[in-house]
């Protein structure tokens, strides 16, 4: 696992699924305000700043938005850390929901690209709407780290109650 913690709002069901739902997909851009807000009063570990999960350019495009950095950038003003973006998408990928758990980790494999910029000692909190498996946010927890990251703590609204399951299948299937 490249990222050292996982902290979540709550689980990926009832209200807080269809409030990333009306997020992402019927674009209701201030429910990612509210949901930044809201991750910013967990019990989180010092950070320096906090860097968005990155979405390709047709995604954006198709979108009008990438969800992550809303949410960051909620987050970002309530903890007074900066919010950087380092990291870009340098592939589409297939859409993580309708692989299975193993085809989830090789979909997203080597996908996140660093910019050149240095994080060297840098206490990172990477943003993401949701984790299903752990696949996406992984990689650009790989990503960070080979940029001199410290510590990449993975900051989530909503985690998938089958999380714990989908990490231990990844974990026995690419080890």
């Amino acid at each position: 696992m490249e990222y050292d913690r996982l902290i979540a709002l709550g689980l990926y069901q009832g209200a807080l699924a269809k409030q990333i739902k009306d997020l992402k997909i019927g674009g209701q851009k201030m429910i990612g305000w509210r949901l930044g807000r809201k991750m910013a009063k967990l019990k989180l570990p010092v950070a320096d700043l906090i860097v968005p999960v990155p979405v390709d350019l047709a995604t954006k495009r198709r979108r009008g938005f990438n969800q992550s950095l809303l949410i960051a950038k909620a987050m970002g003003a309530a903890l007074r850390l900066p919010v950087r973006q380092p990291l870009s998408k340098c592939r589409k990928t297939i859409p993580q929901a309708v692989l299975p758990p193993l085809r989830r980790a090789t979909n997203v494999k080597g996908c996140f690209m660093g910019k050149k910029v240095s994080l060297k000692g840098k206490r990172v909190l990477l943003v993401d709407d949701m984790a299903a498996s752990g696949s996406t946010l992984n990689d650009a927890a790989r990503a960070l780290k080979a940029m001199g990251a410290a510590k990449v703590y993975a900051v989530v609204a909503a985690k998938s109650k089958n999380y714990a399951i989908m990490r231990k299948v990844i974990a026995k299937g690419m080890g």
